[in-house]
């Protein structure tokens, strides 16, 4: 693709999202920083000591004071405690209302930067920079940020767009094959829902673009997610309860696959979708290294399923895909989710 592809997100306070290879000291549209005057910085902790020297070139280059808050354990850190300390960093250096926020991360940093932005002074600016092919691809554009609490994932959250998002593939060279490939459930989600095959793209920079193309026609559509937005959250519904129950040892993107792969067996076994979809999908999370499936009790995830922001009264209302390209939402009764759960696996 080359150079730095810009693409507009058209939510109800605009942004563009900056995508390209070794882009990060290169760009300069910092017009949404004009008058701020403090930066707090919440950072991945392996992230920075990785690329300490880039980033420190970075924060030097930005019109604003940058004050850097580390976060060691990702999504263990995604919680109000962080967030606390957030709020002590900022009130004690007299951050004020022209403050932002800036996530350096993950999905996780991220999501912890922009609830804290949310909140601080009953709003400030967000900017992200995601480090991970997930937040690149996927959870950094859009303006959902949750925090975990009580054993449960994303239970506390917030909508805050972002005022800008830089997406530099460079930070992709340092994560190793495994967590770069279960990065790719979150890709192989919208394989399935645009039906075609974004992620076999090897220019990574234009891979980017391609997902948050799509993530940016469903946030125009439907930004506070109480439509077709929901569709993004395919495989999410089970893969969120594995995760958690895992004690976050199954990464998200990981998590995301076996929700798929979850939902799609489920939907062949009861004739909703064919079974090819189901195979083609494990095919491409086997070739990533999403391989087999968690054990996990059927009760103790359909407990957890019972808190997803989706449900409404006693139903679950599940993403289930029918083709590539054509996804709905079906309502099943959380007292029936352990017998969904069996049927997809011994469809399997």
């Amino acid at each position: 693709m080359g150079g730095i592809k810009t693409l507009h997100v058209n939510a109800r306070e605009p942004y563009d999202v900056f995508i390209g290879e070794d882009i990060l000291g290169e760009t300069s549209c910092f017009a949404c920083l004009e008058g701020v005057r403090d930066i707090l910085a919440v950072c991945d902790g392996r992230v920075l000591s990785l690329w300490g020297d880039a980033l420190e070139r970075f924060f030097s280059s930005l019109p604003s004071r940058v004050t850097v808050m580390t976060v060691d354990s990702a999504e263990n850190d995604k919680n109000m405690d962080s967030v606390m300390r957030a709020a002590e960093i900022m009130s004690s250096r007299g951050f004020s209302r022209d403050s932002c926020v800036m996530g350096v991360g993950g999905g996780a940093v991220t999501d912890l930067a922009g609830f804290i932005s949310d909140i601080y002074m009953r709003g400030v600016k967000l900017i992200n920079v995601p480090t991970s092919i997930i937040a690149m691809t996927d959870s950094s554009v859009g303006g959902k940020n949750a925090l975990d609490f009580g054993g449960k994932k994303n239970l506390l959250g917030t909508f805050r767009q972002p005022s800008m998002v830089i997406a530099d593939s460079m930070f992709l060279k340092t994560m190793s094959p495994a967590q770069l490939g279960e990065g790719y459930g979150e890709v192989i989600k919208y394989d399935i829902i645009s039906g075609r095959d974004i992620s076999l793209i090897q220019d990574l920079p234009r891979m980017i673009y391609e997902c948050l193309s799509l993530k940016a026609d469903f946030v125009a559509e439907d930004e506070f997610d109480r439509g077709r937005r929901n569709l993004l959250n395919f495989g999410h519904t089970f893969g969120h309860a594995y995760e958690a129950l895992s004690g976050y040892s199954i990464s998200h993107g990981a998590a995301v696959g076996y929700g798929m792969k979850t939902v799609c067996a489920w939907a062949a076994a009861e004739g909703i979708a064919p079974g090819s979809l189901y195979r083609d999908l494990v095919g491409k999370l086997d070739s990533r290294g999403i391989t087999g499936m968690p054990g996990m009790d059927d009760d103790d995830v359909a407990e957890l399923v019972r808190y997803d922001k989706k449900n409404s009264g006693e139903d679950v209302r599940l993403v289930v895909a029918k083709r590539p390209g054509e996804l709905e939402t079906v309502s099943i009764p959380l007292k029936d989710i352990p017998s969904v759960l069996g049927k997809a696996r011994s469809w399997m």
